[in-house]
């Protein structure tokens, strides 16, 4: 008899120890669900250094606080970098693309709204930040289509 009910009691304590299991299991699949998030990665991921090139002091750093973590499901922007280049005025602001194939570079123009010809390539030897695109303000930086804040 005390067998029988030895055996009894360990067959139930399995048994809930199953079923606390497969509810844990079950809880923790729901959690994780709920809080992983399904979107798509961005396909063109820009790492933007901006160089202000209107004449015009701290220029780079408003543009940079406007399109700073921009991103719209098909590009995200991280600035990385801006400088102001006192000595140098343009009249047109332009894309340099970075990373060999302009691909992200262009894709930030044309929301930008600089034209095909404002792309250039040009590659930077010592790439410690990683920038794959540089935006350089000209005095027309007014009309760029930046984000708001």
């Amino acid at each position: 008899m005390r067998r029988r009910m030895n055996f009894l009691a360990d067959t139930a304590l399995i048994l809930l120890a199953l079923v606390s299991a497969s509810a844990a299991g079950v809880w923790a699949w729901q959690a994780t669900r709920v809080i992983t998030r399904e979107d798509p990665a961005p396909k063109y991921q820009v790492r933007l250094q901006i160089v202000n090139a209107t004449g015009q002091r701290g220029i780079a750093k408003i543009v940079a606080q406007r399109i700073a973590n921009y991103g719209d499901g098909l590009i995200e922007v991280c600035v990385v970098d801006t400088d102001d280049l006192n000595a140098t005025r343009l009249a047109k602001s332009f894309v340099i693309s970075r990373d060999g194939n302009g691909e992200s570079a262009t894709g930030l123009a044309h929301r930008i709204g600089i034209q095909p010809e404002g792309i250039t390539n040009r590659q930077l030897d010592h790439n410690n930040r990683q920038v794959t695109t540089t935006l350089v303000l000209g005095e027309d930086w007014h009309r760029l289509t930046l984000p708001t804040l």
